[in-house]
């Protein structure tokens, strides 16, 4: 073996082989030779090493050192002998540990980095998400501080997410609801004992009374034969009278009698109450109509609706001018029977819509304010509600919705 020749000025190294043989019939000798780059032997050593760590080269004699591309590189400081390959010709490896942990190291700052911006983002959602929460809780605490107030009309904004805040928003005005509901419904019903047993006690002591004046009135009309002294005195019976209907309200307003409910022809209440109101009617040239579908029946106190009824009516008749109308309609709705008594009279200002029902509110000259408390009393007795709905100057519909009978209460 001659050389090897390293690269130099842009060649390639080389090494050279060398064979002598003698030809067997002459004593001539040949040499045959065998011309090789360095390259093609140091590129075998690329598949032995582990790449960045271990780093295979090749000793020649004379002590320099070939990496796999067959160039000359400088004298490890780390290295093992491999296996020798030629007569001086020697494997060895350089070995350089740090660059295992260099990957690994440069692994653990992308997993710090990783971790510090996964932490950053949620910190950011936490923070987000939590100043959202404080000012949606910050909202139902705000609806609770305003009911603990006696702010009962207060109602949360509604959301349209169905999250548990959502939910809990609706449920609260729900809630508020309910209970404006039942406050309203126990201050009446105080206010309404209280009420009713004042009336009483005032009905009783007015009623005796104006009895004996009635009577006193009626015999001095009989033995009065001047005629404007008979007109005074019809004057004064008069005016008792309607004292006397005032009190009769007053207690059948301070003490309701139960409702006995039963089956009862629509049809034949409305006959009843339309010979009632018919009269007065006609004296006051109101046209007054009365119809419903064959065969619907209601489960009431018969008494009590006449009573309702008829109050309703004779409200319309005073809310209506000589030429208009009155009509009183039925029919069955379901497990329902609603009737309405509609007008096209003076009808009801928007301002006092919700205040017709309490007891005493009027807007007539010579009203009590008691006809349409009596009706909802009645009404709340016999499991019916009443709906008004009026336009000042073109008319009002009262709507009641009474129960129909159930097949049991046929029987």
């Amino acid at each position: 073996m001659i050389g090897p020749a390293l690269p130099q000025a842009g060649r390639s190294g080389w090494l050279l082989i060398r064979k002598t043989i003698r030809n067997g019939r002459t004593d001539h000798r040949v040499s045959i030779g065998l011309h090789l780059r360095l390259a093609s032997l140091t590129e075998l050593l690329t598949s032995a090493g582990l790449s960045g760590v271990v780093t295979p080269l090749l000793r020649v004699p004379g002590g320099a050192f070939i990496d796999a591309t067959g160039r000359q590189v400088a004298a490890p400081d780390d290295l093992r002998e491999g296996p020798l390959i030629l007569p001086g010709w020697q494997v060895v490896f350089s070995v350089q540990p740090e660059a295992i942990l260099k990957p690994l190291d440069d692994a653990r700052w992308w997993l710090y980095l990783a971790a510090v911006g996964f932490i950053a983002f949620i910190l950011v959602v936490f923070f987000t998400l939590s100043r959202q929460l404080r000012a949606r809780v910050g909202t139902l605490v705000e609806g609770a501080h305003q009911l603990s107030m006696g702010d009962l009309g207060y109602r949360l904004p509604e959301q349209s997410s169905n999250d548990e805040i959502g939910r809990v928003t609706r449920a609260f005005n729900v809630m508020a609801g309910r209970l404006a509901d039942v406050m309203e419904q126990t201050v009446r019903s105080e206010n309404l004992a209280v009420l009713g047993t004042f009336a009483t006690g005032v009905a009783h002591e007015v009623r005796n009374p104006l009895a004996t004046m009635k009577t006193t009135v009626q015999a001095l009309l009989r033995r009065e034969p001047e005629s404007e002294r008979r007109l005074l005195l019809s004057d004064l019976g008069q005016e008792i009278d309607r004292l006397s209907h005032v009190t009769s309200d007053l207690l059948e307003y301070g003490r309701p009698h139960p409702a006995n409910p039963e089956v009862v022809e629509l049809h034949s209440l409305f006959e009843r109450v339309k010979r009632q109101i018919a009269p007065q009617a006609e004296a006051r040239a109101i046209h007054f109509e009365a119809g419903c579908a064959a065969g619907v029946r209601l489960f009431v106190d018969p008494d009590q609706a006449r009573q309702i009824l008829l109050n309703l009516c004779l409200n319309a008749l005073e809310a209506c001018a000589a030429g208009q109308r009155v009509s009183l309609a039925g029919y069955r709705h379901g497990e329902r029977v609603l009737v309405s008594v509609s007008d096209d009279g003076c009808g009801i200002p928007v301002d006092a819509l919700n205040r017709v029902r309490q007891p005493f509110f009027t807007l007539k000259p010579r009203g009590t304010g008691l006809g349409l408390s009596i009706c909802q009393q009645l009404l709340q007795a016999n499991a019916s509600r009443m709906e008004i709905a009026s336009t000042a100057g073109k008319g009002t519909v009262v709507t009641l919705d009474f129960p129909a009978p159930c097949p049991t209460d046929l029987k």
